[in-house]
């Protein structure tokens, strides 16, 4: 049938998903966005942007919408773009405008309370501002692996092995101070030029 219209079947196909009838699908030219189109109530529009432009979306978030195949020609015409965040509860019942509200109220931001939640932790975890990690090392304490790294000219990867291994602080320095007799150290302390 399209080959007797000189159509391409895939256009024909995307035509009939935007709800133009079989009849425009295979008689519009190729390129053209000026054939009628219909909304979900039967009303006809001179071509896609009109109608796009009646329902106050942009034509880009209509098919955006129509290709992931979740919405009804309704939803897809008559959600606004920008649907405002609902109202939202802290574990201790305060009310939020928004998400991003509520994570502003505890000192975070809503991508962490977001992964937070997606970890499996509850809401008063998700909101709980957590202190900063310190790295305790023999009778040392580092903010981050990268400042001990420096110290004791490691890399911060290996400091960190270091960390995870163990909780005790002194087996953490014995750790390190084994690691720098190591041939291996010193061959790379050689490499990189530090000897």
């Amino acid at each position: 049938m399209c080959k007797s219209y000189d159509r391409d079947p895939t256009l024909v196909r995307a035509r009939l998903r935007y709800n133009w009838d079989l009849q425009t699908a295979l008689e519009t030219e190729a390129g053209h966005y000026n054939a009628p189109v219909f909304d979900h109530l039967g009303r006809e529009f001179a071509n896609l942007y009109t109608m796009c432009k009646h329902y106050n979306i942009d034509k880009s978030l209509y098919f955006s919408r129509l290709s992931k195949h979740t919405m009804t020609l309704e939803q897809i015409l008559t959600t606004p773009p920008h649907e405002k965040e609902k109202e939202c509860t802290d574990h201790l019942g305060n009310v939020f405008k928004s998400k991003s509200e509520r994570a502003r109220a505890y000192g975070l931001t809503s991508a962490t309370v977001s992964t937070r939640l997606n970890n499996n932790k509850s809401l008063a975890e998700a909101l709980c501002k957590q202190a900063k990690k310190t790295h305790k090392i023999g009778d040392m304490e580092f903010k981050n692996v990268r400042e001990a790294g420096k110290y004791f000219n490691l890399s911060r990867t290996t400091i960190a092995k270091v960390v995870n291994e163990t909780s005790d602080p002194i087996k953490r320095l014995e750790h390190i101070e084994q690691i720098k007799r190591s041939p291996a150290y010193h061959r790379w302390l050689e490499k990189v030029g530090s000897v």
